[in-house]
């Protein structure tokens, strides 16, 4: 215990980043009975001052072992840590923790731990959402991102670079654009984290971590850069909160809408489908098995992408909360790999009157041309619409899907160019599908043959009707 004790006075922010991440490895491998116990302590006393490298390695270590992830989860519980402060990806790492009582646990303290406004948000959104939902003037718009986001937000090539780029936002529903304005904490992505640092000559800065290394630290906030040597920090902290106000309710519901019709520019009739409950594999591990034949993927840029002058959301994996970024249908040639195991059938909700659904993806693990030239179905999609109709489509390996590996193309889908790294593994591909009924769709139910293809997909953006009409 007094090593622990000793190894956590090495964690304070002034202390080179190398000789931080030595002492998280040290208290990590501290397994004997009440040491291992002090061991956690001691990271998670350090948690708010750590940087993302450190909280990273830390967190590993806390997780690793349940006896150390049990006083983890005892802290939340006791309100000691807020969820807040370990993110989306670390949250889900929790909750399906390999042991099963402290996977059982960890949900229960993170429901309990719930925000209790959080309840009130949703009653807002739903309350401002129709209102909301309507177009909205142009110039006014502008005026209101310049004079509230421009600081931090770029759009259109314009703007701070504290938070994300927005460009492509607007392919989002005013419901879930309504959530990231209203809620910003509800969940914060490591990359956008505000810390907050207090120098020995007492000043306070504060911002995103945009860099650390082993002497110093930079924060980038709205009114710009600051680096910072590690020998003049006296405090470093993070609460796990995004340092986007809240109280955007305060524009109103007009102000809103004119907010909104400026950042939909562009993508107005397109909004994308959360293909997110349904990610099974991971792009950067290896889509259809990361054991035997991984062969990551290396994409140039993530985030709203645009493809064929279609936005799509191409999610980055080391910010998805289950670490997964694509969707992988049954399949595949070899018995033991991956792809074997991953559901055959999947549904995914719409809710939306479209006038076609773009698909990025259009690859499958052993497609076209790996077995010859035979064309064979190798997805069933259905249109469940709202009325309980369903309308079956057949896409078929070959038209539409060729093997993921490298570019083949294929009549029924395009090659999207410039997606991936140059040297990187992997083609992607886009195509359109178009509903045979003007009626809305509830879901979109996609399945495979189960053989020796295994078909994927990275993104789904519905095209709403010319008069922009969702209902």
């Amino acid at each position: 215990e007094q090593a622990a004790g000793q190894a956590g006075a090495l964690l304070e922010p002034y202390r080179e980043l190398d000789l931080q991440l030595a002492a998280i490895e040290a208290l990590g491998a501290v397994v004997q009975p009440g040491a291992e116990e002090a061991a956690a302590d001691a990271l998670l006393e350090a948690w708010p001052a750590l940087g993302v490298q450190a909280r990273e390695q830390a967190f590993r270590q806390l997780v690793e072992r349940p006896a150390k992830a049990a006083r983890l989860v005892a802290r939340i519980a006791a309100g000691e840590v807020r969820s807040g402060e370990l993110g989306p990806q670390r949250l889900h790492r929790l909750r399906n923790h390999p042991d099963a009582e402290i996977a059982r646990r960890a949900g229960a303290a993170l429901e309990a731990a719930a925000p209790a406004d959080a309840a009130a948000v949703e009653e807002l959104i739903e309350r401002l959402a129709p209102l909301v939902d309507a177009p909205g003037d142009l110039e006014r718009g502008r005026a209101l991102f310049e004079q509230n986001c421009a600081s931090c937000h770029a759009f259109a090539g314009e703007g701070g670079k504290v938070g994300p780029e927005l460009d492509g936002m607007g392919a989002h529903g005013t419901r879930e654009l309504l959530g990231f304005v209203l809620d910003p904490n509800r969940a914060v992505e490591a990359a956008y984290l505000e810390y907050v640092a207090r120098t020995l000559d007492g000043r306070l800065v504060s911002g995103v971590l945009v860099r650390e290394d082993r002497e110093t630290v930079l924060l980038r906030g709205s009114a710009g850069e600051t680096l910072l040597r590690r020998d003049e920090i006296e405090e470093l902290s993070s609460g796990g909160r995004s340092p986007m106000p809240t109280g955007f309710e305060s524009l109103g519901p007009d102000g809103l809408r004119d907010l909104f019709a400026w950042l939909r520019q562009g993508s107005g009739l397109y909004r994308v489908i959360d293909l997110r409950p349904n990610f099974d594999a991971s792009t950067a591990r290896g889509l259809y098995d990361r054991v035997h034949d991984a062969k990551p993927m290396d994409f140039a840029r993530y985030g709203v992408v645009e493809v064929g002058g279609v936005p799509f959301e191409l999610v980055d994996p080391a910010r998805s909360a289950s670490g997964d970024n694509a969707l992988v249908l049954r399949g595949g040639l070899v018995e033991g790999w991956e792809s074997k195991t991953r559901p055959q059938r999947v549904e995914v909700p719409v809710g939306l009157r479209i006038e076609r659904v773009h698909v990025l993806g259009g690859i499958a693990a052993w497609g076209w041309p790996a077995r010859g030239d035979e064309r064979r179905p190798i997805v069933r999609w259905t249109w469940r619409y709202g009325d309980g109709a369903r309308e079956e489509v057949l896409l078929h390996d070959g038209v539409e899907f060729a093997d993921w590996i490298r570019r083949h193309d294929v009549p029924g889908s395009a090659f999207a160019e410039g997606l991936l790294r140059e040297g990187s593994w992997g083609q992607v591909r886009s195509f359109a599908l178009a509903p045979g009924r003007d009626a809305p769709v509830e879901a979109i139910v996609l399945e495979s043959f189960d053989d020796h293809t295994a078909p994927t997909f990275l993104a789904l953006t519905a095209e709403l009707p010319p008069d922009g009409s969702e209902r």
